[in-house]
């Protein structure tokens, strides 16, 4: 391996010699050298007295100056003792300065031709001088490359290595400027937050899908008007980690003409400054949340006046209406878990307040029926959300959702509102204590969620009808309202006088009956309207985890999650497999099952013979938002999954009507 060294170094060569029995008296230094301005001298040393052995020779050398076009030159050396070569070192020698100049097509200088300097991969920028000349310092051993920079650009090379150069340059005068958007603070880790999803606004540049790009010039000192017909070239690399998503297809747009990336991401066009001295072309990003685009443009083809760096984000609006009294929801795990699907989620307005008594008959409810005494509750179901949901502004439409919280979600309309319990079997022993501490013939059980003293939805009575008959069919009554007391999920009922005055004592005699009460159905944590997602029911009697997770889950639904056919997914990912996306399996709608093995997920059907065979409900291992059940004891992490995330990116949420 050969030594570096600088030209017009001092090395000291040197050799050991055995003279041995011979008569070796002399020592010759001799060199083979390619190239150097200079060929270094031979030299020829005494030995010494005879019989003297283990002799140091040495010899010293100035390297000559490398020639002006050579990048280095080499030499080598041996020593010659009594016809038997010693070989020595070989070295490669480098100059230590170079001078490259700068002149136009007619070979005239050029004074002030910025150039990049590199030599071991630490870039300098240097400047020519009045003579256009541009003294390069080389502290390195290795080759050095120059380049010309922007205003400039390079014609040609008149001569390309060595210590002299000399480049063929065109120059401007000025640098192409970005006036539109500002790079100010501008970075790869701070881009500029274009939101896709919303209308293009002439009064607002950042929103829409076309990023307008507006050029001037600039000196040295000065912002200045391009000279009008001059080209500024444009580049613009997209991230090869974009979306999938196909339609809007990205590229350069000038005077309507897209240019599409090619394979590499790479789109380049050129656009001339006008009479005016502006120039102006479009980016065209796309609908994907997340999607990054770096914009460069120059006078040159090198593309390095300035850059802007860019990143496609989606902006929604939400309203929030609490019932009174009530603290509105912190949506900061929430709002955490949009931005990392490139969704900003901003509240629009002041929170708006339902008054206590608000609404349709039935809306408010004692809260000592579920435990909170001393309050008054408000009840929003299918029966009467259609009044609450006419508080929303709906300001910034389409992009806007309800966030309608309440205390509770008991649906009342429908089946399923009626339960029936019929020939109950009682003795005149079939005793329970009632609301006034008496012991009653009657029955008492939990009958669980939904049963209310008075009927949630319009305050009407929740007993329905009743009757008792004695078991041999001849004697039969009526039950009234009076008869029966729920509280919670308890419910009481005593045998009207005429049932227990035919028990009476005989322990042969037993009365069968047969009562319907009224169910509300639930409870619910939220949902997204059927048919209008972005109204949303949220409860707030949950930890405010869980009320973050469900209004994230129901948002999702409202950004068209969880897709479970290709028509449902965006464009350049209908072919694309979600992996654990599911419909029905306990729950409604298209959900998420991610953690789940492949094994039990069974292509959406759950394995069969086992506890996921049509049922995905209460599965810890399903933490994702998208999962059916995200409410209080769920493994929900208040994420988006990485299966999902792709596609909630690639949704283009220009509306959510």
């Amino acid at each position: 391996m050969a030594h570096n060294v600088f030209e017009e170094s001092t090395l000291t060569l040197s050799a050991w010699i055995t003279r041995g029995k011979g008569e070796r008296a002399t020592a010759k230094f001799e060199f083979e050298q390619e190239g150097g301005s200079e060929k270094i001298e031979a030299a020829e040393l005494e030995l010494g007295e005879k019989g003297e052995d283990g002799k140091k020779v040495s010899t010293v050398v100035t390297l000559p100056k490398c020639k002006d076009d050579e990048e280095s030159y080499t030499f080598s050396y041996k020593v010659t003792c009594g016809d038997i070569p010693y070989p020595g070192a070989d070295f490669r020698v480098w100059p230590r300065s170079a001078v490259v100049k700068a002149v136009d097509a007619d070979g005239k200088t050029l004074k002030g031709v910025p150039l990049t300097f590199s030599q071991t991969g630490d870039e300098k920028i240097f400047r020519t001088d009045s003579k256009g000349e541009c003294p390069i310092p080389l502290n390195g051993t290795a080759p050095c490359t120059v380049k010309v920079l922007s205003p400039c650009s390079l014609l040609e090379w008149t001569t390309e290595k060595g210590r002299a150069r000399e480049a063929k340059v065109e120059k401007k005068e000025y640098k192409a400027l970005l006036v539109q958007p500002s790079v100010e603070g501008n970075s790869e880790s701070a881009p500029l937050k274009q939101y896709v999803n919303l209308a293009a606004d002439p009064k607002n540049p950042k929103c829409g899908t076309l990023l307008k790009v507006v050029l001037g010039g600039q000196t040295d000192d000065e912002c200045i008007e391009g000279i009008p017909g001059d080209i500024v070239h444009i580049k613009v690399e997209f991230d090869t980690d974009n979306s999938k998503r196909n339609d809007l297809k990205r590229g350069i747009v000038v005077a309507g003409s897209k240019t599409e990336p090619g394979d590499d991401g790479v789109a380049t066009a050129q656009v001339p400054y006008d009479e005016k001295g502006a120039a102006e072309f479009e980016v065209e990003l796309g609908y994907a949340g997340g999607d990054k685009a770096k914009i460069s443009v120059g006078i040159t083809e090198a593309c390095e006046d300035g850059t802007l760096h860019v990143q496609n984000w989606r902006q929604l609006w939400y309203q929030l209406t609490v019932p009174a009294g009530t603290s509105a929801p912190k949506l900061d795990r929430m709002k955490a878990a949009l931005a990392e699907v490139f969704v900003e989620y901003d509240q629009h307005g002041e929170t708006v307040e339902i008054a206590e008594g608000d609404g349709p008959k039935g809306s408010w409810f004692d809260g000592a029926w579920v435990g909170d005494d001393g309050k008054k509750l408000l009840n929003i179901g299918d029966h009467n959300k259609g009044f609450f949901h006419k508080k929303f502004s709906n300001a910034k439409s389409p992009h806007m959702v309800h966030v309608l919280c309440c205390h509770t979600q008991f649906d009342t309309l429908g089946k399923g509102t009626t339960v029936g319990v019929k020939d109950l079997k009682l003795t005149h022993k079939s005793t329970v204590k009632w609301s006034d501490g008496k012991d009653v013939v009657g029955f008492a059980g939990e009958v669980g969620s939904g049963f209310f003293p008075k009927r949630i939805g319009d305050a009407g009575s929740s007993f329905l009808s009743g009757s008792w008959k004695s078991d041999d069919g001849k004697e039969s009554g009526k039950l009234a309202e009076g008869d029966f007391h729920i509280v919670k999920s308890k419910v009481t009922f005593k045998l009207p006088a005429d049932a227990v005055k035919y028990l009476g004592t005989d322990d042969k005699k037993n009365v069968l009956v047969t009562f319907n009460l009224f169910k509300a159905k639930g409870p619910y944590l939220g949902e997204a309207d059927a048919k209008k997602g972005y109204l949303q029911l949220i409860v707030l009697r949950c930890a405010e985890n869980v009320s973050n997770d469900v209004m994230a889950h129901e948002l999702g639904h409202t950004m068209h999650q969880v897709p479970q056919s290709a028509a449902g997914k965006p464009p350049g990912l209908s072919g694309v497999r979600h992996g654990r996306e599911y419909v029905a399996n306990g729950h409604q709608g298209g959900h998420c099952a991610d953690g789940m093995s492949k094994s039990n997920y069974a292509g959406g059907a759950g394995k069969a013979g086992t506890k996921y065979a049509k049922n995905f409900a209460g599965k810890k291992e399903c933490t994702c938002i998208m999962y059916g059940e995200n409410g209080a004891g769920s493994s929900c992490t208040g994420k988006f999954c990485a299966r999902c995330k792709p596609f909630i990116q690639a949704q283009a949420l220009d509306a959510l009507t």
